[in-house]
C-alpha cells in the first residue's frame, strides 16, 4: 500500500461499461489508450495508479 492509499485528499473515479463480449475488447483497449493519453499531462503526484480492464 502505498502513501497515496491512505491520503483523504485523492479520489477514485471510473467508469463501468455493460458491452457484448465481441466489442469489450476493443472498447478497453480504446479506453486505456485515450486514459494514457489524458493521463499524460499530470505527475505522478497528481495521479499515482491507474488501469483498465
Amino acid at each position: 500500500m502505498s502513501d497515496h492509499d491512505e491520503a483523504d485528499d485523492f479520489r477514485s473515479i471510473g467508469v463501468e461499461v455493460h458491452c457484448h463480449p465481441d466489442v469489450a475488447d476493443d472498447i478497453t483497449r480504446r479506453l486505456s489508450e485515450a486514459t494514457a493519453e489524458i493521463l499524460a499531462d499530470y505527475s505522478e503526484d497528481q495521479v499515482y495508479d491507474w488501469g483498465a480492464g
